[in-house]
């Protein structure tokens, strides 16, 4: 899978090769001694950057777009994935909890990171093989991102999500008093304690338990993903979404459409037939 071009030229600033960037990414933290998780601290932080006016990408639980366009959904989404939700209200809160997809949080990625990824990419490279996903790895039901533009007051609350792997490396790896000597002493299973207390010590218990979790695709090492597949993640605080922002569905032949557009505060369905 080839890397989007911003990381390549990240990779080559630190002298890495791709095999070098695998082996680090693919990973957990409590598998990495003081030394990687410093030098994935760096990698991480060299990576560009949002800007304003950047598109950014959020790939949008099937549930939420149900629950978005009601009656269009069976026309956008096809009847193998309509069929999931057949006799489900779109305000069911198993399916739907946050309402209309009006405003936008949580994981995302600049545009530029993802463009080079497909429908048959995006299950791998941005881990969405949770707990109760509704994904499928290998189903030919499309996948709806929303493309946005982010102002400047949306991206100083943005969290690039290696701040996990940044703390141990502070507290525990070569910026601790001791170089990293206890990290690099302690098992796997030893670190994943440490990681848990220490999440519990500063009020984030549940981010580092979940990067702590061998199960969980969250990785706290600023990349989304699972094996070497890895896109470069961060956090968006709650943003309502502005006018222009697009609704894109990646169809399982390999063709991406935009099926809807934000349009004074609402979304306006395309003709895409």
């Amino acid at each position: 899978m080839p890397l989007s071009p911003s990381t390549d030229q990240v990779l080559a600033q630190h002298g890495m090769t791709r095999a070098d960037y695998d082996h680090l990414v693919s990973r957990p933290l409590d598998e990495l001694d003081a030394s990687e998780l410093h030098t994935a601290v760096s990698i991480r932080d060299a990576a560009p950057g949002f800007q304003p006016n950047e598109t950014f990408q959020k790939v949008v639980n099937p549930g939420d777009v149900m629950g978005t366009f009601k009656v269009d959904f069976r026309h956008l989404a096809g009847d193998d994935l309509a069929d999931v939700f057949d006799g489900v209200s779109p305000r069911d809160p198993n399916f739907n909890p946050y309402g209309p997809v009006q405003v936008m949080g949580g994981f995302v990625a600049r545009f530029d990171d993802v463009a080079h990824l497909g429908h048959g990419d995006l299950y791998g490279n941005l881990g969405l093989g949770y707990d109760g996903t509704m994904f499928s790895r290998s189903g030919s039901e499309p996948i709806f991102a929303v493309r946005a533009q982010l102002d400047q007051a949306s991206i100083s609350g943005l969290r690039v999500e290696n701040d996990i792997a940044k703390d141990l490396s502070n507290r525990f790896g070569v910026g601790s008093s001791d170089g990293g000597a206890a990290w690099d002493a302690a098992t796997p299973a030893q670190r994943r304690d440490l990681m848990i207390d220490r999440g519990l010590q500063i009020g984030d218990g549940q981010r580092y338990f979940d990067a702590a979790d061998p199960s969980n695709p969250y990785r706290g090492n600023g990349w989304a993903g699972e094996g070497s597949l890895a896109v470069p993640e961060s956090t968006l605080q709650i943003s309502q979404l502005s006018d222009g922002a697009e609704m894109w569905r990646y169809n399982s032949d390999g063709t991406q459409d935009v099926v809807a557009v934000m349009d004074n505060g609402h979304w306006v369905v395309l003709d895409t037939k």
